[in-house]
């Protein structure tokens, strides 16, 4: 019977100290703010340090290195495509205009122009070529022929009417008013007229001048179309036609006839 006093008093005694442990444990409890503000300043050094050795680690200097010559290089490649795309579609505005200007509504349609136009340039080439003319000679003769245009309006007011104050309506020759007429006769016809005219001299009708003389002249040359070259490969422009041109032109002068006898 002693034995069950025994354990009820250990149980006792255990339930006693466990009871002053419970008690013991309570006074050390903290409140949940007050953990974090302690807690706080360490969780920042431990952030710092880690920042801290990631920031001197060497293989983070080599990715950097890496990561900035790819954005370098991909910058570049885009600054590439842009200005490609630019010209492109420079190239395609240019292509519609020049499309636009020939009349073509398609690239076959362009693509046969321009072999057209390209035959026309190797002709206009072997043409220049067979001619022997530069481009400074067809200058000058483009220049002379504007030249003897304005003389021709000149000589046709004349005829009209519109004759300058210091020019003489007796001075003008009766064939000077039909330069238009002249113009659309064969050389043959154009000699007999001048014949004709000749024949009448200013002795004859009392009317000796000298102005009157040049005159004449003036307007005969004027009136005459300008001698073409013979080249010998037209037929109906013969060598016997091109020496009657010529000393109609400019008589008085050395044809190119006599020029190559002496």
């Amino acid at each position: 019977m002693a034995e069950p006093s025994t354990s009820v008093g250990n149980e006792e005694v255990e339930n006693e100290l466990n009871g002053d442990h419970v008690t013991d444990m309570s006074l050390y409890e903290v409140p949940d703010a007050e953990m974090d503000w302690r807690t706080g300043p360490m969780q920042e050094v431990e952030l710092l340090k880690v920042c801290d050795r990631v920031s001197n680690d060497p293989k983070r200097v080599c990715f950097e290195e890496v990561a900035a010559k790819a954005t370098r290089d991909a910058l570049e490649v885009v600054k590439v495509l842009k200005e490609r795309c630019l010209s492109v579609q420079k190239e395609r505005e240019n292509f519609e205009k020049v499309a636009v200007t020939l009349g073509c509504g398609s690239y076959e349609d362009f693509v046969r122009k321009l072999e057209e136009l390209v035959e026309c340039s190797l002709l206009v080439g072997e043409i220049k070529e067979g001619t022997k003319w530069h481009h400074n000679d067809i200058a000058q003769l483009e220049a002379k022929q504007r030249e003897v245009d304005e003389l021709r309006r000149r000589a046709e007011q004349l005829n009209t009417g519109h004759r300058h104050p210091m020019v003489d309506e007796h001075d003008v020759p009766e064939w000077a008013r039909e330069t238009a007429e002249l113009e659309r006769l064969d050389h043959g016809r154009i000699r007999a007229i001048f014949e004709k005219e000749d024949a009448e001299s200013p002795r004859e009708k009392g009317e000796s001048s000298c102005g009157s003389d040049n005159m004449s002249s003036y307007l005969k040359y004027i009136a005459l179309p300008e001698v073409r070259a013979f080249s010998g490969k037209e037929e109906d422009y013969t060598w016997e036609t091109f020496l009657e041109a010529f000393a109609l032109k400019y008589p008085g002068k050395a044809g190119p006839a006599e020029s190559a006898q002496s």
